[in-house]
């Protein structure tokens, strides 16, 4: 049996940002559920703190209870979360049969084939979809937001993909692109999207707009200024703000528009190395519930990385035995930059570290999940992105759940670098 105190405790440890001891209360009660309403507690707290493995346990013996329209959509839903789309899909279709009609039956069908990698099939699936309500179209024209970027219209889409972002200061406030003297940038999202869209500060300027950058993060408020942006730790009501995120539609943005050069420096400059340096890391937070689909099996990886490199892992939450482990040093962003330029190159998933690495001019590759962030969708086939100039190269999975691909892609970047290192050293 478990304690009901259990809810408040664990609902008061999410409102201080404590949610790895939640996954490990959860964790730990699991094996003490006996009754239905156990397993509903345990499952509510798990989905409101985006433990998808636990979320799934639980909607697995919700369901073998009581194989309900109800139990089979949250059964569905745990699957998806947990990157199991044939299996969510299965479902979906189950239900489906008891109401051929309901919208957001079909909408999740939709979304769910995306992660199959079958875009188009999902992109005229939310077409024939026939919304009632504005809520409705929100999410029709959220899923069709990567076919208008992949077709390089940055405008629609990017608006299209942030049309459930909350509004961050008062709406009447908000900025819509009309002339203006001063203006709040509001970061928003976590440390990738800040060192994304800091970029764009640029821009205001060029259009002689007085606009200061607001971030919650005092890690990077520091590192920002140091490389000449106006930053502020606090949000003057009386001028307009907007959305860092937004700039790009906002601001009429095409592709050509989002590289123009390296925006951000370290602090110590690195003495150059005649070993190979490769800097990696294979997740993100590992309690952000789309943490699952970008995660790469260490051992694969490291398995194709030459034997003549010298890897360093960029997590301060993980180790491994055959690299040199940095989990002591990132003790911040700006010790992270100096370590990223020691670097030769920097292998990561779909994390800050490459958006940091990237806007530093730093070589670097991206291995993506079958459906990307919005970033790494565009109208190039090249395996470059507009984003980041020539120094990048992103490479994605072409069958759901296997790195197989875009590692061996990795593998032969890998050793032309190297070649060319070797090239270089023997010319001096």
């Amino acid at each position: 049996m478990i304690p009901n105190e259990l809810r408040k405790i664990c609902n008061d440890l999410i409102s201080q940002n404590q949610n790895r001891i939640v996954f490990d209360l959860l964790d730990f009660y699991f094996p003490f559920a006996n009754t239905l309403d156990d397993i509903n507690l345990l499952g509510e707290l798990s989905a409101k703190v985006s433990h998808s493995e636990m979320f799934l346990k639980c909607a697995k013996v919700m369901y073998s209870y009581s194989p309900s329209f109800e139990s089979r959509t949250n059964l569905y839903l745990a699957h998806k979360k947990m990157n199991q789309p044939k299996e969510a899909l299965e479902l979906i279709e189950e239900n489906l049969k008891l109401r051929p009609n309901d919208f957001f039956l079909k909408l999740n069908q939709a979304f769910t084939t995306t992660l199959l990698g079958e875009k188009q099939k999902s992109y005229d699936m939310m077409r024939k979809l026939e919304p009632s309500n504005e809520d409705q179209h929100k999410n029709i024209r959220y899923g069709l937001s990567y076919e208008k970027i992949e077709s390089g219209n940055l405008v629609d889409g990017i608006r299209d993909f942030f049309t459930f972002a909350k509004p961050l200061g008062n709406p009447n406030q908000e900025w819509k692109g009309e002339p203006v003297e001063s203006l709040t940038v509001i970061g928003y999202g976590g440390f990738g999207d800040e060192f994304i869209n800091i970029r764009f500060m640029k821009h205001l300027r060029e259009r002689g707009i007085n606009a200061v950058y607001y971030t919650s993060k005092n890690d990077i408020a520091g590192l920002f200024r140091r490389n000449g942006f106006a930053v502020t730790n606090s949000i003057n009501t009386n001028i307009p703000w907007v959305n860092a995120a937004l700039l790009p539609s906002i601001l009429n943005l095409t592709e050509d528009d989002l590289w123009d050069k390296p925006y951000l420096t370290p602090k110590n400059r690195a003495i150059p190395s005649t070993k190979f340096k490769v800097g990696i890391k294979c997740n993100g937070n590992p309690y952000f519930s789309q943490d699952i689909y970008r995660r790469i099996p260490m051992d694969e990886m490291l398995s194709h990385i030459p034997s003549e490199c010298e890897v360093y892992l960029f997590d301060k939450d993980r180790t491994h035995k055959d690299v040199i482990n940095l989990n002591n040093t990132l003790t911040n962003w700006e010790v992270t930059l100096d370590k990223i330029d020691e670097m030769d190159i920097i292998v990561s998933s779909c994390t800050s570290l490459p958006h940091v690495s990237a806007a530093m001019g730093k070589r670097t590759l991206v291995l993506n999940p079958i459906m990307p962030y919005y970033t790494w969708v565009s109208t190039r086939t090249d395996n470059t992105t507009p984003w980041y100039g020539s120094h990048l190269n992103t490479f994605y999975q072409t069958q759901m759940g296997s790195w197989k691909e875009p590692i061996l892609q990795m593998n032969e970047v890998l050793k032309n670098e190297i070649e060319s290192k070797h090239i270089s050293q023997s010319i001096r």
